[in-house]
């Protein structure tokens, strides 16, 4: 099956097609913007982004920030996981063993690549890079976990042009900064004086 976000009247779902079958399912049916979903290496869960915060409401027009959903495909129930708050949420990606959920988060004001184990719920900062990781927009997907090496890919904006980069499998779990999750607002980075 291939989990993709599909169009239809101006709004996001997710959906599955049998590339063996052509059959189509479609997995959400509402006003909520699904996006970027993602397979659990078990194949019982589909993580995408979602603007199902508590801030979102149709009638008024206010939408939470992205954040990470997960659906249980047997019983189509839908749950979310707001590990910063109202900050963004993007690019869900598992590890190979399913324990860990890598994203990126600019919950210091710069997207960067954190990690979220299920069991223990901390939280790892991944990367901490002077422009943030970044996709071609704000929202655009900018890491890929492999499957089975579970090397991360990523992309950076630097110097007027894209960089893809890598950390192979261990470097991200050994390199991690663990993150003590406040509800309070978090400094955010300045960059360095511009050089003359």
């Amino acid at each position: 099956f291939i989990a993709f976000s599909g169009l239809t009247g101006g709004v996001s779902d997710i959906y599955t097609w049998d590339v063996f079958t052509g059959a189509l399912r479609q997995h959400t049916d509402d006003k909520h913007a699904d996006l970027q979903p993602t397979w659990s290496p078990d194949g019982s869960t589909i993580a995408f982004v979602s603007d199902r915060g508590a801030i979102t409401n149709f009638e008024r027009l206010q939408y939470s920030e992205s954040q990470i959903a997960f659906l249980d495909v047997a019983s189509g129930r839908v749950s979310t996981l707001s590990v910063f708050g109202e900050v963004k949420h993007i690019n869900p990606q598992y590890s190979p063993d399913g324990r860990s959920l890598y994203f990126v988060s600019d919950q210091d004001g710069f997207s960067d690549i954190y990690q979220y184990v299920f069991e223990s719920q901390d939280v790892r900062r991944i990367t901490r890079l002077q422009t943030g990781v970044s996709g071609i927009s704000a929202i655009s997907p900018t890491m890929s976990v492999a499957r089975d090496a579970g090397t991360i890919l990523f992309t950076v904006f630097d110097a007027t042009e894209f960089h893809v980069y890598s950390l192979q499998a261990g470097e991200a779990d050994a390199g991690g900064e663990e993150i003590t999750v406040s509800s309070s607002p978090q400094a955010g980075r300045l960059l360095p004086p511009k050089e003359p």
